[in-house]
């Protein structure tokens, strides 16, 4: 068959696609702050791509949970109130504890955790909290994938996905005041590896539930003291 050149529609995927991984990586890094309005026409001319485009990069944001449009008014980058969290907490609990029990129930390989769980101390010991915490999304995403169903899967990464972002920017590093933190955290993490392994499903989901749960009370108690300003 001859080569057939990228029709336009596929040239629009991958500009809004580009579009949006620009903005996401803003949001992470922090150049677009939480509440920070997003001017489609401004956002057009700087990325020197049609308006529309930066349409559909928000649509794609706003389905992640990065940004929320409001009718008659630019898209805005989330705020994430503590109060959010703590709800947002309360599903992944719900979710995540019984995605874990599906996982063992189907007798999933568990190579991908491991290895993902052997990233984690390597960006601990680098003392990289942005890389930590991307090999932490991945451990999470990893579960939800391997529970074998895709709503709860789909429901899960629109949760987890900003939810870690959040205290990327918010967290500024691992240094001397929070590094206990991440110490615990990786035993944590060690933990849920534990009920995993063990075949039990019901200890997996129970182990899930209460290790979520401490996630949350570290994750605020992290935030309070960081040194992260509106």
């Amino acid at each position: 068959m001859p080569f057939q050149p990228p029709s336009a529609s596929h040239k629009n995927l991958r500009v809004k696609d580009s579009v949006a991984a620009t903005l996401r990586e803003e949001i992470i890094r922090g150049s677009l702050k939480p509440g920070e309005t997003i001017v489609e026409g401004k956002r057009a001319a700087r990325l020197g791509v049609a308006q529309a485009s930066i349409r559909e990069a928000i649509n794609i944001l706003a389905a992640e949970g990065f940004v929320e449009k409001v009718p008659g008014r630019s898209a805005r980058v989330v705020i994430l109130t503590d109060d959010d969290i703590a709800q947002m907490y309360q599903v992944r609990n719900a979710l995540e504890s019984l995605a874990a029990r599906l996982m063992v129930e189907r007798k999933v390989p568990l190579g991908d955790l491991d290895q993902a769980l052997a990233d984690m101390g390597a960006a601990l010991e680098c003392g990289n909290a942005r890389l930590f915490y991307e090999r932490d999304v991945r451990f999470h995403l990893l579960i939800a994938a391997a529970s074998g169903n895709r709503y709860l899967e789909q429901e899960l990464r629109r949760f987890l996905v900003p939810l870690f972002a959040f205290v990327v920017i918010r967290v500024q590093g691992i240094t001397g005041e929070n590094v206990a933190y991440w110490a615990d955290t990786m035993d944590r993490h060690r933990k849920l590896m534990a009920a995993l392994q063990s075949g039990d499903p019901l200890e997996a989901e129970a182990q899930f539930r209460h290790s979520l749960e401490s996630f949350h009370e570290s994750t605020r108690l992290l935030l309070t003291t960081s040194n992260w300003k509106a």
